[in-house]
């Protein structure tokens, strides 16, 4: 069994190792740039590299758009939820102040075009970034210059986060609707039937389902919007809503468009 050396022996040693550390902290460089070679040059990413980069940013705008669709659809359920109710108590109820009842209704219960509902100014801001990000990525697909590669990633990428954190204010904003919303339910309440179209609650609802992005450049074809419509309350008063892709649909038009226009130039 190993025994323990004499503290006369252990002094020595525990000397010899801080006189190493003391001379290895000594000769650590005094400012970052000394901890390279300035002769060395800075490794630059690859073309590949670039390519890999901007891949994912395309993926990253397809997500923002995703998101609107799942934001889409959540806001459709608290529409059909809030016209399930009968005209009178969602218009009367004490549980809300008659502000807010106002501010609701004018939410669910006009054709006003999204385009001019401030409700959705945040969700046309995403898709004009969301857009322009997605041409920028589209001209640069085949680019094998570096510093295109590099001005192209340095302009999508704070774009990203800049949509990122506008698609943060929307999540809040839908969260604050469901939060209203759920002051209006009662227990004693029965819903209405909305595949009655010709009730009151039925035709706001079919008046407020006419500015669904779908249907909103449908305003020529008004016996598709019916039939349209039809089956979409079909589905809701089941509880069936199918999931929304009106927003990220918009990537795969731009992308035919933009090929498409590529083709044209080349022939």
């Amino acid at each position: 069994m190993a025994t323990r050396p004499p503290m006369h022996m252990l002094i020595p040693l525990q000397f010899k190792k801080c006189e190493r550390i003391e001379k290895w902290v000594m000769e650590l460089p005094n400012a970052p740039s000394e901890y390279v070679c300035m002769r060395a040059h800075p490794v630059r990413p690859s073309v590949s590299v670039y390519h890999d980069w901007l891949h994912e940013h395309s993926c990253r705008a397809l997500m923002l758009l995703q998101r609107l669709d799942y934001f889409d659809l959540r806001y459709r359920k608290l529409g059909f939820h809030y016209h399930s109710l009968p005209l009178t108590h969602r218009h009367g109820t004490p549980a809300l102040l008659p502000l807010i009842r106002a501010r609701v209704a004018q939410q669910f219960e006009s054709d006003t075009p999204r385009s001019s509902n401030t409700f959705f100014s945040l969700w046309f801001r995403v898709k004009k970034i969301v857009q322009e990000i997605t041409f920028e990525l589209l001209k640069n697909e085949s680019v094998d210059d570096i510093s295109a590669l590099q001005d192209c990633n340095a302009k999508t990428g704070p774009a990203l986060e800049q949509a990122d954190t506008i698609i943060q204010s929307i999540a809040q904003s839908i969260r604050n609707m469901e939060t209203i919303i759920n002051h209006f339910k009662a227990p004693k309440i029965q819903p209405v039937d909305l595949t009655v179209k010709h009730s009151k609650e039925g035709s706001l609802c079919r008046r407020w389902m006419q500015t669904f992005g779908e249907l909103e450049y449908l305003a020529n074809s008004n016996v598709l919007i019916a039939e349209i419509a039809e089956d979409i309350i079909e589905l809701a008063v089941k509880d069936e809503l199918p999931q929304c892709d009106y927003w990220s649909d918009f990537v795969r038009q731009w992308r035919e468009t933009w090929n498409r226009e590529n083709a044209e130039r080349r022939g």
